[in-house]
């Protein structure tokens, strides 16, 4: 969510495009909503919640220091919700979708978009972002930023899961401030030697898309309860070829066509006296 302009951009990722639940996919989806909906802002405030996995970790602020040595922005700020804490401004937004959503009736990807951007008609608070389709088109890349930062040399900073907010700015490139609470102590940390060079790109995470063993799945057990315009959009038929691929790679290989089989030999029992 934008304060600046009270509007949140709610990612929809298909299944079928799915490369990372991770900090590569959340420092990714980031990175192109600053590109595509920035303002030109110099310094940002962001907030996030205190998910190891996703935000709070050495990845995104590797991410943060490399849009200042960059010279993308100026000074940005990252705080997390105080512990015990759980919900903010997004939770709210969404809480409003997820009660239209309850009320509405979605079989696609496009009928979700539409729930999203008709939960906030007056405000226009929500708006849908789609990443890619059913069929497995993708509209935005994940990139492995993990991999890229680690060829720059990127440092890990030690526990820093125990810090509530981090701070960025050209005054210190590659560095990082960090401390409890707003008001405590600050400490520093070298995340890159500021002569590092990001003239390169990191490379894109191709997804898998689904199985075949996912596809038919889908085929028989769902696409009963689709309406008939979205059948063949979220639970079409899968290719036989592509069915008859998959079975070969499961089926267990046996022994050569000229190979015999060995015989087993019973081994002899040793007689142990007393």
């Amino acid at each position: 969510m934008c304060d600046t302009v009270r509007r949140q951009c709610n990612f929809l990722i298909p299944e079928s495009i799915v490369v990372s639940k991770g900090a590569n996919a959340v420092v990714s989806y980031l990175h192109y909503y600053f590109s595509r909906y920035s303002f030109g802002e110099r310094s940002m405030h962001l907030h996030a919640n205190n998910c190891v996995g996703q935000n709070k970790n050495n990845i995104v602020c590797w991410y943060l220091a490399y849009r200042i040595m960059q010279n993308l922005n100026h000074d940005i700020v990252l705080s997390f919700l105080p512990v015990g804490h759980t919900k903010f401004g997004p939770d709210y937004a969404f809480g409003i979708f997820k009660k239209s959503y309850n009320k509405s009736e979605a079989h696609t990807l496009n009928d979700v978009v539409n729930i999203i951007e008709s939960s906030t008609t007056n405000s226009h608070l929500n708006f849908a972002e789609l990443t890619g389709d059913e069929q497995g088109f993708i509209f935005i890349n994940v990139n492995d930023w993990k991999g890229y930062f680690e060829s720059k040399g990127a440092k890990i900073l030690p526990g820093i899961t125990k810090f509530g907010h981090f701070h960025f700015s050209r005054e210190w490139p590659g560095e990082v401030k960090f401390q409890h609470e707003s008001d405590s102590t600050l400490f520093s940390f070298q995340f890159f030697d500021p002569k590092t060079s990001f003239t390169d790109e990191p490379e894109i995470l191709e997804p898998e898309g689904l199985s075949a063993a996912r596809q038919q799945y889908l085929y028989d057990k769902i696409r009963p309860f689709c309406r008939e315009y979205a059948k063949d959009i979220v639970c079409p038929k899968p290719p036989d070829k592509l069915l008859s691929q998959e079975s070969r790679k499961t089926e267990p290989s046996g022994p050569p066509e000229n190979e015999k089989p060995k015989r087993r030999t019973a081994k002899k029992k040793k007689l142990i006296t007393l």
